[in-house]
């Protein structure tokens, strides 16, 4: 089942890449497989290392800038500047949760209020092809760990009642 989905969101990607009139290359199709390959968005770094020698920086940059522009790829940006990027797949909207310390991604499980929400602003707008963008933002249990391990932080103290 994941490996179909996988080749159903290569082929929708590269479809549309024909129709936008932007060339198939190796680097292109190397790209989107990987892409498709994770659910978890990547940086380019990680992408440029789990293709390493097949294709340059500049060609991933401009590759994912042309996903982008064609509506097949989503760029992330962090508050440490670090963007990552991820394959949009048709007909899902994935939502990610983001720990504040170490930027560590998880994808949440689809939630039926976000589909059934998604058709009732769809229905009443009449817009199409509706996606959104949605991350929230935590503190990871591993980050909740070191913080209460850490030797050179207060113990947080209860406020005194009155």
């Amino acid at each position: 089942m994941i490996v179909e989905r996988e080749a159903e969101s290569i082929q929708w990607a590269q479809e549309t890449c024909r129709q936008a009139g932007l060339s198939d290359t190796r680097p292109r199709r190397m790209i989107l497989r990987l892409l498709a390959s994770h659910k978890i968005p990547l940086t380019l770094d990680q992408i440029a290392s789990l293709l390493p020698g097949r294709c340059n920086q500049v060609t991933l940059y401009r590759s994912l800038g042309a996903f982008e522009t064609l509506g097949l790829v989503r760029k992330i940006t962090l508050r440490s500047r670090t963007t990552y990027f991820t394959l949009i797949r048709p007909g899902e909207t994935p939502t990610y949760l983001v720990c504040r310390n170490c930027e560590q991604i998880s994808l949440l499980p689809a939630v039926e209020e976000m589909s059934t929400l998604t058709r009732k602003i769809s229905q009443a707008t009449q817009f199409t092809r509706l996606q959104h963008e949605l991350e929230f933002f935590g503190i990871c249990p591993r980050c909740q760990h070191r913080q209460q391990c850490s030797p050179d932080r207060a113990p947080l103290k209860a406020k005194p009642t009155v």
